[in-house]
């Protein structure tokens, strides 16, 4: 596995990782809860924009 697939990977797992977030926040009446979990499922996109932004600065650099 290469560095542009373990990226690439890694994207598809951030991804993948915020979707429990977004539901618990959706199930939770609690707002101060719903908040907290929103907050992670941000975080999790935030992981994956840095991978995206590693990814297309590999690319950049290659070509």
């Amino acid at each position: 596995m290469n560095y542009q697939n373990i990226l690439i990977l890694a994207m598809k797992r951030e991804e993948y990782s915020k979707k429990p977030y977004k539901a618990l926040s959706q199930e939770i009446e609690n707002f101060e809860i719903k908040k907290l979990f929103l907050r992670l499922g941000q975080e999790e996109i935030k992981h994956k924009l840095k991978f995206w932004t590693m990814s297309a600065k590999k690319i950049l650099t290659e070509n």
